[in-house]
C-alpha cells in the first residue's frame, strides 16, 4: 500500500469556526485575559488569539511576569470604541472602516503594531481620496510612516494639482517650505504655469501679512519662460506683492525669455523648461510619399501640445 499524506484543507468553516471563537469571547468562555481602558472599557479576551494578530498583545502577553499580571492589562491611549473593533479583527479578520473613525483607528492599529488593520485603513483612505483631502491624507501617512499611503497621496496631489489648487481649503494651511517644494517639483501636472501663479496668490492672499514677505521666494518656482507674455505683464508684474518687493524688481530680465530660451547656444533655465508630462502619445515611422519615414512625434494629452 502507498504510503501518501493528504493536507486537509476546511476553508468553509473558516467562517463558522472565527464566529464561535468571537460568541466564546463575547461570553467571557476560555478566556484568560482582561484588557483595560483609559475611559473606563474592559476587555475579556484569548489572549493567544490577541496575540495572533498584534505584535504588541504578543509582547506583552508573553512577558517573563506572573500570569497573574499578565492576564490583567492596561492599553493606554485607545478608546473603548476602536479597541471593541480590533477586538472584533482578531476573532472574526473583519474591520469596520468607516469615515468617522478611520483615522483613530489607524492610530490605534499603528500603536498596537496590528498590521492587518493599517493596510485595511490604507486601502481605505485611498478609497476616498479627493483634491479636497489628499494633503491631510499624505500628512496623516507620515505621521504613522505609512510610506505607500505617503507616496500615493503625494503623487495624486501631483497628478491633480489643478484641482487642488482650485478647490483645497487644506493647501492654504500649508507651510512656505511645503508650498515651495511642491511647486518646483518637476512632477507637477500643470497645463498653464498660469496655474502655479494663482496658487501662490492664492496661498499668500490667505494670509498678507505674514505671507507677502515670501513672494520672491515662491516667484521662482514659477516656471515663467513659459507663462503668456500678456498674462505676465497683466497679472504677475502688475500685481502689487511684486511691485513692491525689492527682490522681484531684479527680475525684469523675464522680457527678454524668448530671446534668452530660442538661443541654440544656452541650455534652457529652469524658469522656462516644461514639466514632467503625466500623458504622452508617441507616433513613430510611416509613410511620406512613396518612402517609409524615422520621424518620431509627440503629443502631451492634457496639455494639448
Amino acid at each position: 500500500m502507498l504510503k501518501t499524506t493528504l493536507a486537509m484543507t476546511e476553508d468553509d468553516l473558516m467562517p463558522e469556526v472565527r464566529q464561535a471563537m468571537w460568541g466564546m469571547r463575547c461570553s467571557g468562555t476560555l478566556c484568560d485575559g482582561l484588557v483595560k481602558m483609559d475611559d473606563g472599557g474592559e476587555f475579556t479576551v484569548h489572549k493567544a488569539i490577541m496575540a495572533s494578530c498584534s505584535e504588541y498583545f504578543r509582547a506583552l502577553f508573553g512577558c517573563s511576569k506572573s500570569k497573574a499580571a499578565r492576564s490583567d492589562v492596561l492599553v493606554p491611549g485607545v478608546l473603548k470604541q476602536t479597541m471593541a473593533i480590533i477586538m472584533e479583527f482578531a476573532h472574526k479578520r473583519i474591520a469596520w472602516v468607516r469615515c468617522d473613525n478611520v483615522e483613530s483607528l489607524l492610530a490605534a492599529a499603528d500603536y498596537l503594531c496590528v498590521m492587518a488593520i493599517i493596510k485595511h485603513c490604507c486601502d481605505f483612505i485611498v478609497s476616498i481620496m479627493t483634491p479636497e483631502n489628499c494633503i491631510s491624507i499624505h500628512n496623516i501617512a507620515k505621521l504613522y510612516n505609512c510610506s505607500d499611503l505617503s507616496t500615493t497621496a503625494y503623487n495624486y496631489l501631483m497628478q491633480n494639482f489643478i484641482e487642488v489648487s482650485e478647490r483645497s481649503e487644506e493647501v492654504l494651511h500649508l507651510e512656505v517650505d511645503e508650498v515651495e517644494a511642491m511647486m518646483l517639483d518637476e512632477n507637477l501636472n500643470v497645463i498653464k504655469e498660469e496655474t502655479v501663479w494663482k496658487a501662490v496668490i492664492r496661498w499668500i492672499d490667505f494670509d498678507r501679512d505674514n505671507r507677502k514677505q515670501y513672494i520672491s521666494r515662491l516667484f521662482k518656482c514659477v516656471r515663467t519662460g513659459l507663462v503668456d507674455t500678456d498674462f505676465f505683464v497683466e497679472k504677475v508684474k502688475a500685481r502689487k506683492y511684486v511691485a513692491e518687493d525689492e527682490a522681484c524688481k531684479t527680475l525684469r530680465f523675464v522680457y527678454d525669455l524668448d530671446i534668452m530660451v530660442n538661443h541654440e547656444e544656452l541650455p534652457t533655465p529652469l524658469f522656462a523648461r516644461q514639466r514632467i508630462p503625466y500623458e504622452m502619445m508617441f507616433v513613430m515611422g510611416g509613410w511620406m510619399g512613396a518612402e517609409p519615414t524615422a520621424f518620431v512625434e509627440t503629443y502631451e494629452t492634457k496639455a494639448d501640445r
